[in-house]
C-alpha cells in the first residue's frame, strides 16, 4: 500500500464520516496509519460520530 494512496483514501474515509481531514488527523495522531484506517472504516461502518 503506497503511503500516497493511503492518504487519498484516508481522505476519502474522512469525508464519508462526515469529518474534517485535519480533525481526522488529529485523532489519529500517534497511532498507527493503518490503524487508524481501520478505525475509520469500522466508524463508517457502525454509523458512528467520530
Amino acid at each position: 500500500m503506497g503511503r500516497r494512496s493511503f492518504g487519498r483514501e484516508f481522505k476519502l474515509e474522512a469525508v464519508r464520516l462526515g469529518v474534517s481531514v485535519a480533525q481526522a488527523t488529529r485523532r489519529c495522531r500517534g497511532k498507527k496509519l493503518l490503524r487508524c484506517s481501520t478505525l475509520l472504516t469500522l466508524a463508517r461502518i457502525h454509523g458512528q460520530e467520530f
